[in-house]
């Protein structure tokens, strides 16, 4: 935004009762952006790989940490969401997704996602003792989505995009929003079928055993028939909510009720008879 256009919002948001501050400024491609446990700001930043902490009040850059083994080349992968644990001032544990390169029998490395839980401690502003949740989620230059919350019942809920299936570059690649996992797929750790889809896992990553059982099926998948949820935070009643790009229009918010079709590829926006 240049220096004429950040005037001319100010201005505007004036006129309708806000103030503007900038906090900070020269953040890298910042994607998930939180107040922390203390109060203070929690930025991932998607093409620098690093986790900022900042003052909200004065823009202070508090600490940074780096993300291991974060893989960015293109588009929308690299450093994605973030999830602090509902017990964080004893646990110290933050959540954090990315992309990252898997070599797979001596082929060329394929673009994959996982979750991971560190370890926080601020006083020395290190990170460490990585553990993998889950590995080998797809990952993309599009779509990946990478949103994630605890929901009230202390699950960690995660959004995945279609990766950007049967658009653009990808147009000829099938989408695979509405494809479901078969018991062997999930029993072989094959996660290939939870491309748009909304994913819900105990804190150490296993299925939980109230997961919703869709055409058969008990897997991490809660919802499925997403594009792009790039929001998720829990209503006050305890709801979950996504927020939905859809296709140049038609964007969502969706309330998730589990085992739920949420339609895409086949509806986007509003669910009437106007096939996309």
């Amino acid at each position: 935004m240049t220096p004429a256009q950040q005037e001319a919002r100010e201005q505007l948001l004036s006129q309708e009762g806000f103030s503007v501050k900038v906090i900070t400024r020269n953040l890298s491609a910042p994607l998930n952006i939180l107040y922390g446990p203390d109060d203070t700001l929690w930025i991932t930043e998607r093409v620098g790989k690093d986790i900022v902490r900042i003052d909200p009040i004065n823009g202070t850059l508090l600490s940074s940490f780096s993300i291991p083994n974060v893989n960015q080349s293109a588009g929308q992968d690299g450093l994605l969401g973030m999830a602090f644990d509902p017990n964080f001032n004893n646990t110290h544990h933050i959540y954090v997704a990315y992309t990252y390169e898997e070599n797979s029998g001596g082929k060329e490395p394929d673009l994959k996602t996982k979750i991971t839980r560190f370890t926080v401690d601020l006083t020395t502003n290190n990170i460490s003792e990585p553990l993998d949740l889950i590995t080998g989620l797809s990952g993309s230059s599009d779509h990946n989505s990478g949103r994630m919350t605890f929901g009230p019942d202390g699950k960690l809920y995660y959004t995945i995009g279609d990766q950007g299936k049967n658009q653009l570059v990808l147009a000829c690649s099938n989408n695979l929003a509405q494809h479901l996992p078969t018991a062997e797929q999930v029993g072989a750790k094959n996660w290939s079928t939870y491309e748009g889809k909304v994913l819900r896992m105990n804190p150490d990553g296993s299925i939980p055993d109230d997961n919703p059982v869709i055409n058969g099926v008990q897997s991490h998948i809660y919802t499925y028939g997403h594009r792009n949820a790039q929001g998720i935070a829990a209503g006050p009643n305890g709801d979950l909510y996504v927020a939905e790009h859809g296709d140049n229009s038609e964007d969502e918010i969706n309330r998730l009720q589990a085992g739920g079709n949420y339609g895409w590829p086949y509806v986007s926006g509003y669910i009437d008879n106007k096939a996309y």
